[in-house]
């Protein structure tokens, strides 16, 4: 099989400002996720593809 490796631009930077933004927008991802809005998108897109709860 071959390998995959990601190409420099696909990494996650883990310095300057685009390690930065991107630590921002995981920190507001996850704060959206525990918001009510994201607990009802994330069981709304597992009812769309047929996600039972037990699986989680």
């Amino acid at each position: 099989m071959q390998r995959y490796d990601a190409l420099p631009q696909d990494r996650i930077p883990t310095a300057g400002f685009r390690a930065r933004r991107w630590n921002r927008f995981e920190r507001d991802l996850r704060a959206w996720m525990a918001s009510p809005e994201g607990r009802f998108a994330e069981w709304r897109a597992k009812a769309l593809v047929g996600v039972s709860s037990d699986e989680d």
